[in-house]
């Protein structure tokens, strides 16, 4: 097993692309810098699993392959959790060893927006919109984004150590911060809500750490906010948004349909 040449990565790359809503995560890893990923795999039968800084694999490729790639990926790197397409994702758990038992499974399922799903949204009553401003972060909201977009790990993973005082994730807060790829929704008075943008490549947009303090839920706020944040990326020409969100999360499943995300691929988040 190696790193991918630059050949295999342009075949990889064009695989990736004929289905972009499913796999925009692998493409933002093939296209990101090896400080952030390392890419495993082989041709034939196709199949890669990237691996991120914090020990997070993107499994994709023929199930068998990948299954076959789990066991010296995790001899190289000390995996945490595992996202991605359901089967390859199960191919990649099943390959790390049969006496491994998941601390958490997560069902999660793609949503993907487009600009003309726009037209096809269904039409909300109107109420008046919510005081907000979306706005890029700033350096000095750094200690304030932490501390939100931890929170989120925490709600869907009770057993996860947190990231507030990870260095690591605030080095990431902080580049994403610096390379206009985080959004905050502001009052007058406080921050309400935290998004970023993980990929952002010609294929599409990936957004994470999707957050609305627990006081602003249920006000419109992060409607509003993705709102204009797609309309932000489509109006630069991105060509689409996309999200992986838990399936039992009947709020968040019901405002990305509502606002025009469309449904895709069933996915699974684990966590080891």
């Amino acid at each position: 097993m190696n790193v991918l040449s630059e050949t295999s990565r342009a075949a990889h790359l064009t695989w990736l692309r004929a289905d972009p809503g499913s796999h925009l995560l692998p493409l933002g890893a093939l296209c990101a810098s090896p400080d952030d990923f390392l890419v495993y795999g082989h041709d034939a039968p196709l199949a890669g699993v990237a691996v991120s800084w914090r020990g997070v694999a993107l499994p994709y490729g023929d199930a068998l392959a990948v299954a076959a790639l789990a066991g010296p990926v995790r001899s190289r790197h000390p995996i945490r959790m595992i996202v991605g397409v359901r089967d390859t994702v199960d191919a990649f758990v099943a390959g790390m060893g049969r006496n491994l038992v998941p601390r958490v499974l997560r069902d999660h399922r793609r949503y993907v927006y487009t600009r003309d799903a726009v037209d096809r949204a269904p039409r909300q009553s109107a109420a008046a919109p919510p005081a907000v401003t979306l706005r890029l972060a700033r350096a000095r909201d750094l200690d304030a984004v932490v501390s939100l977009a931890s929170s989120m790990e925490s709600e869907e993973l009770p057993t996860s150590s947190g990231l507030r005082d990870d260095p690591g994730f605030r080095r990431h807060v902080a580049r994403l911060i610096r390379e206009g790829r985080a959004y905050l929704g502001t009052d007058e008075r406080a921050l309400l809500f935290n998004v970023f943008i993980s990929v952002l490549t010609p294929d599409g947009a990936e957004l994470e750490a999707i957050t609305t303090q627990l006081e602003a839920r249920r006000r419109g706020v992060a409607r509003s906010c993705l709102g204009a944040l797609a309309e932000t990326l489509f109006e630069s020409g991105v060509p689409r948004v996309s999200l992986h969100v838990h399936e039992a999360n009947g709020p968040a499943v019901a405002l990305y349909e509502s606002l025009g995300f469309q449904r895709g691929a069933a996915f699974r988040l684990t966590v080891i």
